[in-house]
C-alpha cells in the first residue's frame, strides 16, 4: 500500500520512479532471466515506470576464473531485460563497475541501455577518468558518471570533481545516496 501511495504521489508530481533490482544471484546460472522476469512483472504491476538493474557478478569468488561465463550471463540478462521492457513499456537502465568488460559495454550501447558507471574507488579522479576512458568511448551517450557523495569531504570538492569530469567530456552525471549530503552541513 505504501509503495502504491508513493508511486501515485510521484506520478501526480511528474516524477518517474524506477525499481532498483540489486540481486547478484540472477547471474549465478544460465536461467537468471527466468527468475528476474518474475520481479519485472511484479514491478510493472506495482506501477514502476522503469527498472534499474544493479547485478554485479564481479563480486563472486570465481569471477576471474569464469569471466567468459559471467559476461555471457550478464549480456543475456541485459538483452532479455531490454526486450521485456520494450514489450511492456518500461524503461531500463543498469549500474556497472568501472572495469566492466568492453564486450558487455558494447551490448549496452547496441541495446541503447543507459549505464551508470559506479565511479567509487580510492583512486584519484584522474585515474578513474583514465581507467574508464575506453568504457565511456564504447558507451558513448549511454554513459552516466556516478559520484558517491560520501567520497567527498565537502560540497566544494564534489563540485570541483563535477567540473573536472565535465571538462573530460562526461556530460551525464548522477549521485549515489543523496542522504549523505547532510554530511556537508556545518
Amino acid at each position: 500500500v505504501k509503495i502504491a501511495d508513493f508511486l501515485q504521489l510521484a506520478s501526480e508530481n511528474q516524477i518517474q520512479v524506477h525499481r532498483l533490482i540489486g540481486e547478484n544471484s540472477y547471474a549465478q546460472n544460465d536461467n537468471g532471466f527466468k527468475n528476474l522476469k518474475e520481479v519485472l512483472i511484479q514491478s510493472k504491476e506495482l506501477g514502476f515506470e522503469g527498472i534499474h538493474l544493479d547485478i554485479e557478478p564481479h563480486v563472486f569468488d570465481d569471477y576471474k576464473e569464469k569471466i567468459e561465463v559471467y559476461k555471457k550471463r550478464e549480456i543475456d540478462l541485459f538483452v532479455n531485460s531490454k526486450k521485456w521492457c520494450e514489450k511492456n513499456k518500461q524503461q531500463l537502465s543498469v549500474s556497472i563497475p568501472m572495469h566492466l568488460p568492453l564486450e558487455v559495454a558494447k551490448v549496452l550501447d547496441q541495446q541503447n541501455i543507459p549505464a551508470y558507471i559506479m565511479a567509487y574507488d580510492v583512486l584519484s579522479l584522474d585515474k578513474k577518468l583514465s581507467k574508464t576512458q575506453e568504457l565511456r568511448n564504447v558507451l558513448k551517450g549511454n554513459a552516466i558518471w556516478v559520484f558517491r557523495i560520501n567520497d567527498f569531504k565537502n560540497f566544494e570538492s564534489l563540485m570541483d570533481a563535477e567540473t573536472k569530469v565535465i571538462e573530460n567530456k562526461v556530460d551525464k552525471i548522477a549521485y549515489y545516496d543523496l542522504s549523505q549530503m547532510d554530511l556537508f552541513k556545518k
